[in-house]
């Protein structure tokens, strides 16, 4: 019962500092009159300006993700490798390392590329403006979240990982996608992956694939 709750701890805060990352980013990803001047005289196409900000932001969101699953996973690991002498039920300190850096970082690199191509989406159907004003709201959604999950997150992610009627559900829950991707990669057997970890590789890819269409095909 512990094992889970704390993997799902890491994984949910680094998704939630995601957002938060993603929120403060989101107005800079949209060309204004500004870019327009300084960019527009250049013979650059519109595409390659897109393409140039959608990598630059993606490349910043895993950078942001690994610095923060990296140090995570290297205290994690060893307090597994001290605290558990049964490592048939949470896996040999090396493979934990990895399954740690690599999971909680694609749950970073997942929640903000969905994120952006939400707001690309939104851009695309209501207009710059409103989708500025959006912003804002979602920092500060964000931040309180951020808050309160220091209050109520504990006695959530028990429920998660305990309940059989959400576990069921594991393909319905981002956090759970990522949770069975850890305990695939980590060789545990104190959590059973199932298809789940597919999911989130799949989930993973095809949220940045979006985002590169959303942001490529109305560049112009």
């Amino acid at each position: 019962r512990v094992v889970p709750v704390d993997r799902l701890f890491f994984i949910v805060y680094m998704m939630l500092a995601a957002a938060l990352l993603a929120a403060v980013l989101w107005e800079a990803l949209f060309p204004d009159r500004q870019d327009q001047e300084i960019v527009g005289v250049l013979p650059v196409r519109p595409r390659t300006v897109a393409a140039g900000r959608l990598a630059a932001a993606l490349c910043v969101a895993t950078i942001f993700s690994a610095a923060i699953a990296l140090p995570s996973a290297f205290m994690y690991s060893l307090n597994v490798a001290v605290a558990y002498k049964s490592f048939a039920i949470v896996g040999w300190w090396p493979p934990v390392f990895f399954a740690h850096a690599l999971a909680v970082t694609t749950a970073g690199v997942f929640t903000f590329a969905a994120l952006l191509t939400l707001g690309a989406v939104a851009v695309a159907c209501l207009g710059a403006d409103v989708v500025q004003r959006a912003a804002a709201v979602l920092q500060l959604v964000t931040v309180v979240l951020l808050v309160e999950s220091f209050i109520f997150l504990p006695g959530l992610l028990e429920a998660l990982t305990a309940s059989p009627v959400v576990t069921s559900n594991a393909h319905l829950l981002p956090p759970l996608w990522f949770l069975a991707l850890y305990a695939e990669l980590s060789g545990a057997s104190a959590v059973h992956a199932g298809a789940a970890a597919l999911t989130a590789v799949a989930a993973t890819i095809g949220a940045v694939v979006a985002a590169a269409i959303v942001y490529m095909l109305p560049a112009r």
